[in-house]
């Protein structure tokens, strides 16, 4: 009797015991997870947070292939702001300007991947895939740009963005205890190129042919074509579209230019060339200093040997 009122004992304490650990290990997960959710929001809308929180999908360790797109910004000037404020100053403006940008970003379903000193780079696509991920990434370029345009009343600052589509390899990286999911690959380094890109042609924004096919007319509509480019690194060329606010006769004569070249229709090409040096207007005086450096290469694709 003894041992069978003992052995009940020991079961019920075994079954209580097996509810209690069932009970913390639910309790530490919910914990763990409303972590990780509030962590996730401070980079990723809160529609996209739910979405992953509620996937199966676990991020790929060791990285998987996707269609997204990547943007890169700048601020313009800010080292030369840097060195003429105090510390206190140039951290309040820097964590302003960046905090717009991620607002805007997020709102726009994308990801908030990296902070890179005086700008960042932020992805559309991952972790999560949707389909209209081009029209998003130039949406957040453009009101970044006005954001700017706002806040440079105040501090005297611009910003370059560089925006590109297409195949890129996603996933944690790293090693040891630090890793980071993070985006790679020709397609994230063009568009960081092309941010870099935008002062050689003194534009705000910059998108390659990747994201520009596929965007729809409304976003269309705000890109006017650069020309064909390849930049440091790449001897492929692209199409390359551009944003910068200017009257619109002035971008449709640049247009007519870039025909010219394209076309090696050099005498219209000459003609262009004298009507923009009494115009100042960037892309334009671009392709005056370029051609007057390699004539015997005029009308090939637009050659860049600097970042």
């Amino acid at each position: 009797f003894n041992l069978t009122f003992n052995s009940a004992y020991f079961l019920i304490y075994i079954f209580i015991a097996f509810v209690f650990s069932l009970g913390a290990n639910y309790i530490l997960v919910g914990r763990n997870r409303n972590i990780i959710k509030q962590a996730m929001e401070a980079y990723l809308s809160p529609d996209l947070v739910k979405k992953i929180s509620e996937s199966e999908k676990v991020f790929a360790l060791k990285g998987e292939n996707v269609d997204a797109s990547a943007m890169f910004i700048d601020i313009a000037g800010f080292t030369t702001f840097s060195e003429r404020n105090e510390a206190e100053k140039v951290v309040e403006v820097l964590n302003e300007y960046l905090k717009s940008f991620s607002d805007i970003i997020i709102n726009n379903k994308g990801f908030v991947n990296k902070f890179l000193g005086d700008g960042l780079m932020a992805l559309f696509g991952v972790p999560t895939s949707y389909e209209d991920h081009r029209n998003m990434v130039v949406k957040s370029a453009i009101e970044c740009y006005n954001i700017n345009y706002e806040l440079s009343r105040n501090y005297g600052l611009n910003v370059r963005i560089g925006v590109n589509s297409g195949n890129m390899i996603v996933g944690d990286m790293g090693g040891g205890k630090k890793l980071e999911y993070t985006a790679i690959g020709d397609s994230v380094n063009l568009a960081s190129r092309l941010e870099g890109v935008n002062k050689f042609f003194e534009t705000k924004i910059l998108i390659s042919e990747n994201t520009y096919n596929n965007l729809t007319n409304e976003f269309k509509d705000y890109f006017n074509y650069l020309g064909k480019l390849s930049v440091k690194g790449k001897d492929i060329p692209l199409g390359i579209y551009y944003f910068v606010p200017a009257k619109k006769d002035i971008k449709d004569e640049f247009a007519k230019m870039v025909i010219s070249y394209e076309k090696k229709d050099l005498k219209n090409f000459l003609n262009y060339i004298s009507l923009f040096k009494s115009i100042d207007f960037g892309p334009a005086k671009f392709y005056i200093e370029y051609y007057e450096k390699h004539k015997e290469n005029f009308g090939e694709p637009i050659k860049l040997t600097e970042k």
